[in-house]
Protein backbone atom coordinates (compact mmCIF):
# COMPACT_ATOMS: atom_id res chain seq x y z
CA UNK A 1 0.00 0.00 0.00
CA UNK A 2 1.33 3.24 -1.27
CA UNK A 3 2.13 5.86 1.81
CA UNK A 4 -0.85 7.57 3.15
CA UNK A 5 -2.42 11.23 3.50
CA UNK A 6 -3.35 12.28 6.68
CA UNK A 7 -7.03 13.38 6.52
CA UNK A 8 -7.04 15.30 10.30
CA UNK A 9 -8.25 14.63 13.58
CA UNK A 10 -12.37 13.95 13.93
CA UNK A 11 -13.56 14.17 17.61
CA UNK A 12 -16.69 12.91 18.48
CA UNK A 13 -18.54 13.80 21.36
CA UNK A 14 -20.16 11.17 23.17
CA UNK A 15 -22.93 11.10 26.07
CA UNK A 16 -22.64 8.03 28.12
CA UNK A 17 -24.90 7.54 31.09
CA UNK A 18 -24.89 10.94 31.85
CA UNK A 19 -21.41 11.59 31.46
CA UNK A 20 -19.73 13.20 28.30
CA UNK A 21 -17.42 11.42 26.26
CA UNK A 22 -14.59 12.89 23.76
CA UNK A 23 -12.63 10.86 21.26
CA UNK A 24 -10.58 11.96 18.56
CA UNK A 25 -10.06 10.07 15.82
CA UNK A 26 -7.19 10.25 13.58
CA UNK A 27 -7.64 9.76 10.01
CA UNK A 28 -5.45 9.06 6.91
CA UNK A 29 -5.77 7.91 3.10
CA UNK A 30 -4.05 5.76 0.68
CA UNK A 31 -5.00 4.98 -2.94
CA UNK A 32 -3.19 1.99 -5.07
CA UNK A 33 -4.15 1.32 -8.70
CA UNK A 34 -5.01 -1.90 -9.20
CA UNK A 35 -5.66 -2.63 -12.55
CA UNK A 36 -8.64 -0.69 -14.19
CA UNK A 37 -10.05 -0.18 -10.70
CA UNK A 38 -8.50 2.05 -7.42
CA UNK A 39 -8.18 0.86 -4.08
CA UNK A 40 -8.79 3.10 -1.28
CA UNK A 41 -7.30 2.65 2.05
CA UNK A 42 -8.77 4.45 5.20
CA UNK A 43 -7.21 3.82 8.77
CA UNK A 44 -8.65 5.14 11.52
CA UNK A 45 -7.24 5.68 15.21
CA UNK A 46 -9.86 6.29 18.23
CA UNK A 47 -8.11 7.17 21.27
CA UNK A 48 -10.51 6.18 24.26
CA UNK A 49 -8.36 8.11 26.60
CA UNK A 50 -11.75 10.05 27.71
CA UNK A 51 -13.51 6.86 28.43
CA UNK A 52 -10.73 5.27 30.39
CA UNK A 53 -10.49 8.35 32.38
CA UNK A 54 -14.54 7.96 33.11
CA UNK A 55 -15.17 3.93 33.39
CA UNK A 56 -15.60 3.90 36.74
CA UNK A 57 -17.68 6.19 36.92
CA UNK A 58 -19.59 4.84 34.07
CA UNK A 59 -19.76 1.36 35.57
CA UNK A 60 -21.22 2.95 39.22
CA UNK A 61 -24.21 3.85 36.84
CA UNK A 62 -25.00 0.58 36.43
CA UNK A 63 -28.22 -1.20 38.24
CA UNK A 64 -26.01 -3.52 40.36
CA UNK A 65 -27.67 -6.41 42.48
CA UNK A 66 -28.67 -4.49 46.04
CA UNK A 67 -32.19 -5.23 46.73
CA UNK A 68 -32.58 -7.43 49.94
CA UNK A 69 -36.65 -8.15 50.01
CA UNK A 70 -37.63 -11.08 49.63
CA UNK A 71 -36.53 -14.22 50.62
CA UNK A 72 -33.67 -16.64 49.46
CA UNK A 73 -29.93 -15.98 49.01
CA UNK A 74 -29.64 -12.12 47.83
CA UNK A 75 -26.46 -10.32 46.68
CA UNK A 76 -25.29 -6.62 47.38
CA UNK A 77 -22.21 -5.52 45.63
CA UNK A 78 -20.72 -1.94 46.24
CA UNK A 79 -18.15 -0.67 43.36
CA UNK A 80 -15.00 -0.02 44.57
CA UNK A 81 -12.67 0.66 41.88
CA UNK A 82 -12.88 -0.42 37.65
CA UNK A 83 -10.30 0.46 35.12
CA UNK A 84 -10.49 -0.64 31.54
CA UNK A 85 -6.55 -0.71 30.41
CA UNK A 86 -4.50 -1.84 27.77
CA UNK A 87 -1.37 -4.05 27.38
CA UNK A 88 0.20 -3.91 24.49
CA UNK A 89 -2.50 -4.06 21.45
CA UNK A 90 -5.00 -5.96 24.10
CA UNK A 91 -7.43 -4.19 26.78
CA UNK A 92 -9.19 -5.85 29.95
CA UNK A 93 -11.16 -4.47 32.22
CA UNK A 94 -10.60 -5.10 36.04
CA UNK A 95 -13.06 -4.28 38.49
CA UNK A 96 -12.72 -4.78 42.42
CA UNK A 97 -16.19 -4.59 44.70
CA UNK A 98 -17.35 -5.07 47.77
CA UNK A 99 -19.95 -8.75 47.85
CA UNK A 100 -22.25 -8.92 50.74
CA UNK A 101 -24.27 -12.44 50.88
CA UNK A 102 -27.65 -12.59 52.94
CA UNK A 103 -30.10 -15.42 53.40
CA UNK A 104 -33.12 -14.63 54.32
CA UNK A 105 -36.29 -16.65 55.63
CA UNK A 106 -39.74 -16.08 56.67
CA UNK A 107 -40.18 -15.36 60.42
CA UNK A 108 -41.25 -18.42 63.17
CA UNK A 109 -45.30 -18.48 62.38
CA UNK A 110 -46.97 -16.69 65.13
CA UNK A 111 -44.11 -15.65 66.50
CA UNK A 112 -44.83 -12.41 66.35
CA UNK A 113 -47.94 -12.62 68.06
CA UNK A 114 -49.01 -9.90 70.25
CA UNK A 115 -51.97 -10.00 73.50
CA UNK A 116 -53.15 -7.34 74.99
CA UNK A 117 -53.59 -7.73 78.87
CA UNK A 118 -56.57 -6.50 81.20
CA UNK A 119 -56.41 -6.69 84.91
CA UNK A 120 -59.63 -8.86 85.88
CA UNK A 121 -60.87 -9.64 89.80
CA UNK A 122 -63.36 -11.95 90.78
CA UNK A 123 -65.45 -12.39 93.83
CA UNK A 124 -64.92 -15.80 95.50
CA UNK A 125 -66.70 -14.73 98.45
CA UNK A 126 -63.78 -14.87 100.85
CA UNK A 127 -63.10 -11.80 98.50
CA UNK A 128 -61.87 -10.72 95.57
CA UNK A 129 -58.87 -12.02 93.65
CA UNK A 130 -57.49 -9.93 90.76
CA UNK A 131 -55.11 -11.46 87.80
CA UNK A 132 -54.42 -10.63 84.16
CA UNK A 133 -56.57 -12.23 81.38
CA UNK A 134 -55.70 -12.00 77.45
CA UNK A 135 -58.59 -9.88 76.21
CA UNK A 136 -57.20 -9.79 72.57
CA UNK A 137 -55.15 -12.15 70.52
CA UNK A 138 -53.69 -10.71 67.30
CA UNK A 139 -51.59 -13.74 65.61
CA UNK A 140 -48.99 -12.40 63.51
CA UNK A 141 -45.71 -14.15 61.98
CA UNK A 142 -42.28 -13.52 63.22
CA UNK A 143 -39.95 -10.97 61.85
CA UNK A 144 -37.64 -12.18 58.65
CA UNK A 145 -34.73 -13.86 59.68
CA UNK A 146 -31.62 -12.25 57.81
CA UNK A 147 -28.21 -13.87 58.07
CA UNK A 148 -25.37 -12.36 56.43
CA UNK A 149 -23.23 -14.86 55.32
CA UNK A 150 -20.54 -13.18 53.52
CA UNK A 151 -18.66 -10.39 53.33
CA UNK A 152 -15.83 -10.39 51.07
CA UNK A 153 -14.02 -8.36 48.19
CA UNK A 154 -13.29 -9.80 44.91
CA UNK A 155 -11.01 -9.13 42.24
CA UNK A 156 -12.33 -9.47 38.06
CA UNK A 157 -10.54 -9.36 35.19
CA UNK A 158 -11.73 -10.19 31.68
CA UNK A 159 -10.20 -9.49 28.25
CA UNK A 160 -12.01 -7.71 25.45
CA UNK A 161 -11.20 -8.54 21.62
CA UNK A 162 -12.97 -6.68 18.21
CA UNK A 163 -14.03 -8.33 15.68
CA UNK A 164 -16.29 -7.81 12.85
CA UNK A 165 -18.46 -10.67 11.45
CA UNK A 166 -20.10 -9.23 8.58
CA UNK A 167 -17.08 -6.22 7.28
CA UNK A 168 -19.06 -3.56 8.15
CA UNK A 169 -20.38 -4.08 12.03
CA UNK A 170 -18.27 -3.96 14.96
CA UNK A 171 -18.64 -6.13 17.59
CA UNK A 172 -16.80 -6.36 21.25
CA UNK A 173 -16.40 -10.41 22.73
CA UNK A 174 -14.74 -11.07 25.86
CA UNK A 175 -12.40 -14.13 26.97
CA UNK A 176 -10.19 -14.68 29.82
CA UNK A 177 -12.68 -14.17 32.81
CA UNK A 178 -10.73 -14.50 35.89
CA UNK A 179 -12.98 -13.93 39.23
CA UNK A 180 -10.65 -13.91 42.75
CA UNK A 181 -11.88 -13.23 45.76
CA UNK A 182 -9.76 -12.10 48.68
CA UNK A 183 -11.32 -14.15 51.24
CA UNK A 184 -13.52 -17.61 50.78
CA UNK A 185 -16.70 -17.34 49.59
CA UNK A 186 -16.87 -20.98 48.63
CA UNK A 187 -19.91 -22.09 47.05
CA UNK A 188 -20.89 -18.42 45.77
CA UNK A 189 -17.89 -17.41 43.62
CA UNK A 190 -19.92 -19.29 40.74
CA UNK A 191 -22.58 -16.97 41.37
CA UNK A 192 -20.26 -14.03 41.85
CA UNK A 193 -18.76 -14.63 38.89
CA UNK A 194 -22.30 -14.83 36.79
CA UNK A 195 -23.27 -11.13 38.40
CA UNK A 196 -20.21 -9.77 37.44
CA UNK A 197 -20.61 -11.11 33.66
CA UNK A 198 -24.60 -9.90 34.03
CA UNK A 199 -24.21 -6.57 35.82
CA UNK A 200 -20.89 -5.17 35.45
CA UNK A 201 -19.12 -6.58 32.12
CA UNK A 202 -21.90 -7.33 29.88
CA UNK A 203 -23.68 -3.65 30.31
CA UNK A 204 -19.82 -2.24 29.44
CA UNK A 205 -19.87 -4.19 26.23
CA UNK A 206 -23.31 -2.99 25.63
CA UNK A 207 -21.90 0.82 26.41
CA UNK A 208 -18.59 0.40 23.97
CA UNK A 209 -20.47 -1.79 21.36
CA UNK A 210 -23.73 0.27 21.04
CA UNK A 211 -22.10 4.11 21.90
CA UNK A 212 -18.31 3.83 21.13
CA UNK A 213 -17.35 1.54 18.56
CA UNK A 214 -20.23 2.32 16.18
CA UNK A 215 -18.71 5.90 15.99
CA UNK A 216 -15.88 5.03 14.26
CA UNK A 217 -17.83 4.13 11.15
CA UNK A 218 -19.56 7.41 11.79
CA UNK A 219 -16.44 9.13 11.75
CA UNK A 220 -15.64 8.65 7.82
CA UNK A 221 -15.97 11.33 5.68
CA UNK A 222 -19.26 11.35 3.70
CA UNK A 223 -17.35 11.15 0.19
CA UNK A 224 -16.06 7.84 1.22
CA UNK A 225 -18.56 6.83 3.62
CA UNK A 226 -20.75 6.77 0.46
CA UNK A 227 -18.93 3.88 -1.29
CA UNK A 228 -19.91 1.48 1.68
CA UNK A 229 -15.65 0.32 2.54
CA UNK A 230 -15.81 -2.59 3.74
CA UNK A 231 -13.38 -3.12 7.28
CA UNK A 232 -10.46 -5.10 6.65
CA UNK A 233 -8.28 -4.76 9.91
CA UNK A 234 -9.70 -4.33 13.84
CA UNK A 235 -8.05 -4.44 16.91
CA UNK A 236 -7.15 -2.67 19.92
CA UNK A 237 -3.61 -0.87 20.40
CA UNK A 238 -2.18 0.91 22.51
CA UNK A 239 -1.46 4.48 21.80
CA UNK A 240 2.04 6.02 22.71
CA UNK A 241 1.13 8.02 25.13
CA UNK A 242 0.00 4.55 26.74
CA UNK A 243 -3.92 5.21 26.19
CA UNK A 244 -6.33 2.75 24.80
CA UNK A 245 -6.88 3.07 21.22
CA UNK A 246 -9.02 1.16 18.36
CA UNK A 247 -7.45 0.83 15.01
CA UNK A 248 -9.44 -0.03 11.70
CA UNK A 249 -8.50 -0.07 8.42
CA UNK A 250 -11.44 0.73 5.95
CA UNK A 251 -11.31 -0.13 2.07
CA UNK A 252 -13.52 0.49 -1.37
CA UNK A 253 -12.54 -0.22 -4.59
CA UNK A 254 -13.52 2.63 -7.14
CA UNK A 255 -13.52 3.00 -10.53
CA UNK A 256 -11.45 6.02 -11.80
CA UNK A 257 -14.40 8.33 -12.30
CA UNK A 258 -15.20 7.98 -8.99
CA UNK A 259 -11.74 8.82 -7.77
CA UNK A 260 -11.68 12.17 -9.98
CA UNK A 261 -15.28 12.74 -8.08
CA UNK A 262 -13.74 11.86 -4.73
CA UNK A 263 -10.40 13.69 -5.45
CA UNK A 264 -12.81 16.83 -6.85
CA UNK A 265 -15.08 17.04 -3.34
CA UNK A 266 -11.81 16.64 -1.16
CA UNK A 267 -10.48 19.79 -2.34
CA UNK A 268 -14.13 21.42 -2.85
CA UNK A 269 -13.81 20.86 0.93
CA UNK A 270 -10.38 22.18 1.66
CA UNK A 271 -11.17 25.32 0.06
Amino acid sequence: MSNKVSLGTVEITQPINGIEIKIPIDLSLGIVSTGDMFLISIDALANLRGFQDNTETIIKTFPLPKDLSGYGTKFKIEIENAKLLSQKDSAYIEVNFDTEIWQIEKGVPLGGTTIEWENRCINLGLGKVCTKVPVKVEPRPGADIKTKLVSEGINAKVSLALSTPDGKSIKINYHDLDVNPRGDVGRFLNDIAEIFNKDINSHLRDVMDKQITQNLKVSLPDEIEKFNPDIKTIQFKQIQDGSLGIFLNFEAEITGEQLNTLIAEELTDQN
